[in-house]
């Protein structure tokens, strides 16, 4: 049937919106922004079994100034953050952003000091779109919402008008927590639950065990003296995560962890660690140093050899395991930082992974340093590719590398304040509001030493 048999008259009435909004719906140019799973469901939306060329679609734009729709795919973190706020200003107008999961829509599981929790906080939303991803069918009814949106979009005073009066509406509805959920609310308070249904509550350290446990005092030690000895020891840290007086997530704050005493391996190690430990003791001497004053100890431990340095001389270390031809460790996997706030005075360790092509052989090196000295020198100039590793572990662990030619954040955005991998950083994130129930943010539900 043509058009001239369903309009004998020859004449079509409608408004100037519904036709802008016709050939706006039918003609949307998305800007992808794949950030993490949830794309992998959106390049399914290409294919040939969902086929989004249907919808004259097909065309993903590369170039925000050709393109209207933003679909926002996967967790944005606080880096990312000002990129999409980028490309969304270098849109076409008009333009309309679908955040599609749940991380992009609220911060979903990541509720933490580095995820965006919600891409609202940084663009305007059009469609939340729910899931964890989405299944590409999803997606597919979150663009034909869009369309019918799009299609009814009022423009120029009315599109200005609609928007007051929304904006007006929204301010004077009233909460839905008391109809939905009752009078009252339960309420998350210092990590139980408080309200008309009440859970019983974890067991703390100093109410009785639970039947059918036995004491600490009870049990039998396993290794006899070295187990007594062992729970004699001074205890560093009781609870999980160090918590105290709060409301243990874990629900358990019996844990004793015990301070233990530096481990040093003794002679022979096996394999070829001690092959490793006597080139490199008869060649420190030509780097001006000895293996005793090099060296603070040596761990063998489930098949890894791990050389302890002081840090003055881990490049002298660092030159002879690379160009000794018995050693001949050419390649640096790269740098890791760990932050032990109980080991006062080596709080800041840094480890690196060495690979000897030529002989097939594997060793770490670490170096440790206090939180009121943190530097240790770079080894850049021997292993260029730790240049990456070593911004990296100064951006998330405070350690300064010493010789290190920039410094500067990798990571984190350029104005982040502090080191997010230190135990003693704030975890961040926001309250979570579900049901009636409020649960605090992680770093006011856990706290860390």
């Amino acid at each position: 049937m043509g058009v001239e048999e369903a309009l004998p008259s020859g004449f079509l009435l409608t408004t100037v919106e519904k036709v802008a909004g016709y050939a706006r719906k039918s003609s949307v140019w998305p800007a992808t922004f794949g950030l993490a799973c949830c794309a992998i469901e959106l390049f399914q939306l290409g294919g040939p079994r969902h086929d989004l060329a249907r919808f004259g679609m097909e065309r993903a734009s590369n170039t925000p100034r050709q393109a209207d729709l933003m679909i926002v795919a996967g967790r944005v973190s606080q880096k990312m953050a000002p990129v999409l706020r980028q490309v969304y200003d270098q849109m076409a107008e008009p333009k309309w952003v679908i955040s599609m999961g749940v991380c992009a829509s609220s911060g979903g599981m990541f509720n933490n000091y580095s995820i965006v929790q919600g891409v609202d906080h940084v663009v305007p939303v059009d469609i939340y779109l729910a899931g964890c991803p989405p299944r590409p069918e999803m997606l597919m009814d979150a663009i034909l919402k869009l369309h019918d949106k799009i299609q009814n979009m009022k423009l120029g005073v009315n599109r200005e008008r609609e928007i007051t009066e929304l904006e007006q509406a929204r301010l004077r509805r009233p909460s839905l927590l008391p109809s939905l959920y009752g009078a009252t609310p339960q309420r998350h308070q210092g990590g139980h639950v408080t309200g008309a249904s009440q859970p019983s509550r974890p067991r703390q350290a100093s109410q009785p065990v639970q039947a059918g446990r036995v004491a600490d005092a009870a049990v039998p030690d396993p290794a006899g003296v070295a187990g007594r000895e062992r729970l004699s020891e001074q205890v560093a840290r009781t609870g999980m995560f160090g918590v105290r007086d709060t409301g243990d997530t874990s629900g358990y704050g019996g844990l004793k962890v015990r301070r233990q005493p530096p481990v040093s391996s003794p002679r022979p190690y096996g394999s070829y660690f001690d092959t490793v430990a006597d080139v490199l003791e008869g060649s420190l001497p030509h780097a001006g140093t000895t293996f005793g004053d090099a060296v603070e100890r040596v761990v063998a431990h489930r098949g890894e050899l791990t050389f302890h340095v002081r840090r003055e001389h881990l490049p002298a270390v660092a030159q002879r395991l690379r160009d000794d031809p018995g050693l001949a460790f050419e390649v640096c996997m790269g740098v890791s930082g760990v932050h032990y706030p109980a080991d006062q005075g080596r709080e800041l360790h840094a480890v690196y992974h060495l690979l000897s092509i030529t002989h097939n052989r594997r060793l770490r090196l670490e170096v440790s340093a206090p939180d009121s000295d943190p530097h240790i020198p770079s080894v850049v100039s021997i292993y260029p590719n730790n240049d990456w590793h070593e911004r990296e572990a100064w951006d998330l662990f405070g350690i300064i590398f010493d010789g290190h030619m920039a410094l500067t954040r990798i990571e984190m955005p350029d104005d982040w304040q502090g080191h997010p991998q230190r135990k003693d950083y704030p975890l961040g994130g926001i309250p979570v509001e579900y049901l009636g129930a409020n649960v605090p943010p992680p770093d006011q539900r856990r706290s860390y030493e």
